[in-house]
């Protein structure tokens, strides 16, 4: 049996940190660490978005404008 792949993109667009954003920085690293393809899009400047990048992880911003 061929080994899947998981494939996924986790879309927060809120500028908060609250359960949500964390439980998806958990599941963003965990996934990362397995290999697997994982990307957080996040807004400019928000929590997440800092986060991401100080664990190093794949991250892409949406500007402020189009953000929550």
């Amino acid at each position: 049996m061929a080994e899947s792949k998981i494939k996924a993109a986790h879309l927060d667009l809120t500028h908060e940190w609250r359960g949500g954003q964390q439980q998806v920085l958990y599941l963003h690293q965990a996934l990362t660490e397995l290999k697997q393809t994982s990307v957080v899009i996040c807004a400019e400047g928000s929590e997440l978005a800092k986060r991401c990048q100080e664990k190093q992880l794949p991250f892409f911003i949406v500007k402020k404008e189009w953000a929550f």
